[in-house]
């Protein structure tokens, strides 16, 4: 399988240095510019190794299988324009991104005869600058179809993963996936670029009143939306992740350092949203929605 991965971010480098062995893989940013370089990557225990960058050409897109897209909620649109008249239509496209609200809006995808995936994970990963990036915790990948599903495709790429010993599943449902993935991000993301704190932070008890409450908001809006959580789980679930993930710095945090566009719209603001249309309060997310803003992170 040829597989090219959009976007360069932490997560990219990640599953780039993970599937490196295991299948072509290619990395693309914003342009076709850059050549090959070299990526160092720091595995979970620390150990550090370096391996071949290699970057798409225009002429890979056109003669891909899979399209990862490892970019942010924000740029997902133009990223998809940028592809769909380049690929086949055999191409699958896998989007992965933070929070939910995207895929509804984008009408050349709903139109496609591509297979279209949902991909969510709960690995930690650090970009250190362009030639290095840190595993940072150990976590889950979850892949679901949203349109025209391609059962050989899944094939393939469940014997990769496998191969690349990442743990997944590939699940009928990501729609209820994406709403447990979303109640992670709408407590980690906020709360560690508020507070300006890794990830392992918050498992200390002055955070658990809030977090509690955070979840509560979201428990409320996802189960109005057809799903069946409890608090309690999801509390768990939280908890879990804090302590998998304890070294990372969240994709929020290092958004708000570097003064970048954050995707708290399409995290707490999307149960905001949801919220108000089944007139349920979510007062500990508008919080931290504007907390968010407060700190001069550009928002859409």
């Amino acid at each position: 399988m040829k597989l090219v991965i959009i976007g360069n971010g932490a997560i990219g480098l990640l599953y780039y240095a993970q599937l490196f062995d295991h299948c072509r893989v290619l990395i693309k940013d914003r342009t076709f510019d850059k050549k090959s370089g070299s990526l160092s990557v720091e595995d979970i225990n620390g150990c550090t190794n370096e391996i071949q960058l290699n970057y798409a050409s225009e002429d890979d897109i056109k003669d891909a299988d899979c399209i990862l897209m490892c970019v942010k909620s924000f740029d997902v649109s133009i990223a998809i324009s940028n592809v769909i008249p380049l690929i086949t239509s055999r191409c699958a496209i896998i989007l992965s991104h933070n929070g939910m609200g995207v895929i509804e809006h984008l009408d050349s995808l709903k139109k496609s005869p591509n297979p279209i995936y949902n991909l969510l994970t709960t690995q930690g990963s650090q970009k250190c600058d362009s030639g290095y990036v840190k595993h940072t915790g150990i976590g889950d990948t979850v892949i679901g179809n949203v349109f025209n599903p391609n059962i050989n495709f899944e094939a393939q790429l469940k014997l990769i993963l496998n191969s690349a010993l990442i743990k997944h599943s590939i699940v009928e449902n990501i729609k209820e996936k994406q709403w447990h993935k979303l109640a992670i991000n709408c407590v980690i993301n906020p709360l560690t670029a508020i507070n300006n704190i890794a990830n392992g932070e918050l498992i200390k008890s002055n955070y658990n009143c809030l977090i509690e409450n955070i979840l509560a908001e979201v428990v409320a809006v996802a189960n109005a939306e057809g799903n069946v959580f409890k608090l309690n789980t999801l509390l768990s679930t939280v908890r879990e992740v804090i302590c998998n993930t304890a070294r990372n710095s969240s994709s929020m945090r290092q958004d708000v350092l570097n003064n970048r566009t954050t995707e708290i719209e399409f995290i707490n603001g999307y149960v905001i949203k949801k919220g108000l249309m089944y007139d349920i309060p979510t007062p500990e997310n508008e919080k931290l929605y504007q907390q968010i803003k407060a700190l001069g992170s550009a928002t859409i």
